[in-house]
């Protein structure tokens, strides 16, 4: 009788440590984040800083060249309108932080018609490096009321 004791407590305990301690984890009281328009998302820190600093001697109706070398090169991209209003939830992930730069992820979904009933869906993930200024609270985007 013990040897089945010792057994089901042994196999009890292979089984609580197979499952894993979500409960032990932080709860992640961050509210949903989207990106400001017209921001820079580069693939490096360093790409963000150069994207930064030569924009900043442009003005903004002259940076299309810029926009599309930098874009060519995979270095960076710049997030318009129509990427923030196409983000699906949970929006931005925030995935690392170095100094005043956040690594974030978020996906878009496109859509086209083919027929009547039939869509193709395309979903992409963008990831790269920006600014932490860029975020904003999802909520304030949606509704234009600042969240307290």
């Amino acid at each position: 009788m013990t040897k089945l004791t010792l057994a089901a407590v042994a196999l009890g305990m292979a089984v609580a440590a197979a499952i894993p301690a979500q409960a032990a984890d932080p709860v992640d009281d961050t509210p949903p984040q989207t990106l400001y328009s017209g921001i820079w998302l580069c693939s490096t820190p360093e790409a963000y800083d150069s994207a930064v600093e030569r924009a900043a001697d442009l003005p903004r109706d002259q940076m299309g060249p810029l926009e599309t070398e930098l874009a060519k090169t995979k270095q960076c991209i710049v997030v318009d309108n129509d990427d923030v209003e196409e983000m699906m939830a949970p929006f931005v992930t925030v995935l690392e932080q170095r100094g005043g730069k956040v690594l974030i992820h978020y996906m878009v979904e496109f859509e086209k018609r083919i027929e009547l009933l039939h869509r193709q869906v395309t979903q992409v993930m963008f990831t790269g490096w920006t600014d932490r200024a860029n975020l904003r609270n999802y909520y304030e985007w949606l509704t234009g009321k600042p969240q307290t």
